[in-house]
């Protein structure tokens, strides 16, 4: 079955009959790669990587997912998009302080529907808190080396 929020979903509605005078002119929908593009942009790929591997430029992309509903389905997995903040954020060399790394784990519980317990905020020292995050990271395989 399909439903909102998958790629055939969005495909689907290229079929529409109020959606065909886009799909007519859309250069997305007439890619012959149409089910990569919008499966990256699902994916929250960039739009200038977006245009990199498929020549698809910005504008055409934002036209389209608005078009055949994808912006909303995109913005809608909000769970996805924390998941993408974190791992471009690695991804720059940024590393969280501990209460940013907690905090956004709270967020993703939420979103899972899991109960969270509010805990007091307290300030820290910068020694404080890299004692925290080494105890952390212990905790993670490979966590407590250091790259170089």
């Amino acid at each position: 079955m399909v439903k909102k929020g998958d790629l055939e979903y969005a495909q689907l509605l290229r079929v529409s009959p109020w959606i065909t005078p886009h799909a007519n002119q859309c250069s997305v929908c007439n890619h012959e790669k149409v089910a990569e593009i919008e499966h990256a942009y699902l994916d929250w790929a960039t739009y200038s990587s977006i245009n990199e591997v498929y020549g698809v430029k910005q504008d055409v992309m934002q036209r389209h997912a608005k078009a055949t509903g994808m912006a909303r389905m995109r913005m809608d997995d909000r769970k996805r998009i924390y998941e993408k903040i974190v791992e471009r954020a690695l991804q720059a060399g940024v590393t969280p302080s501990v209460s940013e790394a907690l905090n956004a784990m709270q967020h993703l519980d939420k979103l899972e529907g899991k109960v969270v317990e509010r805990r007091e905020t307290t300030v820290k020292t910068a020694e404080e808190r890299e004692q925290e995050y080494a105890e952390i990271l212990k905790l993670v395989p490979g966590g407590s080396k250091k790259s170089e």
